[in-house]
């Protein structure tokens, strides 16, 4: 059984996706369904608990800026999803 440091530090390794990937299909060639089972659960766990952490970091941000500029908002809302869900939103402005 592995003790709370090891799931954490599995956790934080499971927010690469490149390890996340590698780490089900090692599972997946173990042939033990509930050692799969169990791996795509901490890969499930380690993305919520990165949305999470994104939405709750997004709240905060929404609620301290109400009076900056919209491109500050954006820029905000940038970082904060590029840190936690590794995610990159791109823009193109639009001439009227």
């Amino acid at each position: 059984m592995k003790t709370r440091t090891e799931n954490a530090d599995l956790i934080k390794e499971l927010k690469d996706p490149e390890f996340a990937s590698e780490y089900i299909a090692q599972a997946l060639v173990s042939g033990d369904r509930a050692v799969f089972l169990l791996a795509i659960r901490y890969v499930v766990g380690s993305l919520v608990r990165e949305l999470i952490a994104l939405e709750t970091e997004l709240r905060s941000n929404l609620r301290d800026i109400k009076s900056i500029r919209l491109a500050d908002k954006i820029h905000c809302v940038r970082r904060a999803m590029q840190k936690h869900a590794g995610l990159v939103l791109t823009h193109k402005e639009v001439e009227t």
